[in-house]
């Protein structure tokens, strides 16, 4: 058993030949640097120099020849908090853990700090990783957090809305009516889960919902216009509101007879979205409906209250024409 020298074996393990403090500092990956808090003459800390760095401080920092010089001579608009927090521990003498961002350095940090050498020296040691990535990665996290939290609270309320609305004769007819909204507001979700963004596009999103009426007849229905990314809101309500024109044409209009034909058209207008819905070869109309039903107030609700767009119905004696105005999302609208 070795002899008991008295000296701690921590200061054996530094005394080992090789081995040295310095190698000791430089091999951590944490930052490390020793700082002199200077303070004014009411004992405000108001700067700190640099009086040793490790080798991996330049990388945790992207501070260069940091030794010698003040954090101030270094980024001038460094945060308050910082020296605060230096002149606590040198003054204190009590360690403290944290984390904090330092802006001026575009980087957020988990740090130790504690007083090191005579109180009068008023010098800390600072240990400190930077866990920028991982801030970042909590904040994208919470944006998403609240953004499902929002899809979900508008998703209720839409589904509410439309069970308050739909009307029928028979508890079979509200059935079916009701399934079939619930339906179109399906895909429109699924339109969303399948983009990353949060976004679908206007032509697939007005294909899919027309598919499920024409079914195989393809030549049924045909829409046109230029690529246009819609976020959740919009697609709901595209989706919605085009559910309402296809069911509406499928029972009485361009969809009910062999012949008749859907034509969907759109262009872009200063970042509005000018849509034409434009019924073909179905049965005369002699005039336009004597009331508003739900497939109009469900409309008007997505439109107007919902997108704050417009829309307008021209019962035509050959079909039925609708004009549907919306303004993109502030993001596709460029």
């Amino acid at each position: 058993m070795p002899a008991d020298t008295g000296v701690p074996a921590r200061e054996r393990h530094l005394r080992t030949p090789g081995v040295s403090y310095r190698d000791l500092l430089d091999a951590i990956d944490q930052g490390f640097c020793l700082i002199e808090v200077l303070f004014d003459a009411s004992k405000r800390p108001v700067d700190y120099r640099f009086l040793e760095v490790n080798a991996s401080f330049e990388a945790q920092t992207g501070l260069v020849d940091a030794v010698g010089r003040t954090m101030r001579s270094l980024r001038s608009h460094h945060e308050e908090h910082w020296f605060d927090i230096y002149g606590r521990v040198a003054l204190t003498g009590e360690a403290t853990r944290f984390q904090k961002p330092a802006v001026a350095l575009d980087r957020w940090y988990d740090v130790y700090a504690f007083r090191v050498g005579e109180p009068e020296q008023r010098m800390v040691a600072i240990l400190f990783s930077d866990i920028s990535d991982r801030k970042r990665t909590e904040e994208r996290l919470a944006l998403l957090t609240a953004e499902i939290d929002h899809r979900a609270q508008n998703l209720l309320t839409i589904v509410m809305g439309m069970a308050q609305i739909t009307k029928a004769d028979t508890v079979a007819e509200y059935r079916a009516k009701l399934v079939g909204r619930l339906g179109a507001l399906a895909r429109s979700q699924r339109f969303l889960s399948e983009r990353n963004r949060g976004a679908t596009e206007l032509g697939k999103l007005i294909g899919d919902e027309l598919a499920g009426h024409v079914g195989a007849s393809e030549h049924r229905a045909v829409w046109s216009g230029p690529p246009a990314q819609v976020g959740p809101a919009h697609a709901q309500c595209v989706a919605m509101t085009v559910h309402e024109l296809a069911t509406n044409a499928t029972k009485y209009g361009a969809l009910s007879v062999p012949g008749g034909r859907i034509a969907v058209a759109w262009h872009i207008d200063d970042g509005w979205v000018v849509l034409r819905w434009t019924e073909i070869g179905g049965p005369a109309v002699v005039a336009a409906p004597g009331r508003r039903g739900t497939g109009t107030l469900v409309m008007d609700r997505c439109i107007r209250d919902q997108l704050k767009g417009k829309i307008a119905f021209d019962w035509r004696p050959e079909g039925l024409v609708c004009d549907l105005t919306f303004p993109l999302p502030p993001e596709q609208a460029t």
